[in-house]
């Protein structure tokens, strides 16, 4: 009884601490471009090539990784337009 009482409360707190925990996402090793990344994150999703190719490389690429699959189609094909 002992165990099935230690085994429940441990399955318990398994969830409980599972649940709480939280992942967040990280778009670049530099904090200053991550929260750059993390605080334009709507305006970034609507961003052209051009707009993107002017940002400097390291802003690039953090907001090209926090694009939806959808918005870096879109810009793939623009950029193949532009060639």
């Amino acid at each position: 009884m002992k165990n099935l009482f230690k085994l429940g409360l441990m399955l318990c707190c398994i969830f409980v601490f599972g649940a709480c925990k939280k992942e967040v996402t990280v778009y670049s090793c530099d904090p200053d471009i991550n929260e750059y990344v993390i605080e334009n994150m709507e305006i970034n999703q609507q961003i052209t090539r051009k707009e993107l190719s002017e940002l400097p490389f390291e802003y690039q690429n953090a907001v090209f990784l926090s694009l939806t699959y959808q918005n870096r189609l879109r810009i793939f094909k623009e950029n193949l337009i532009w060639f």
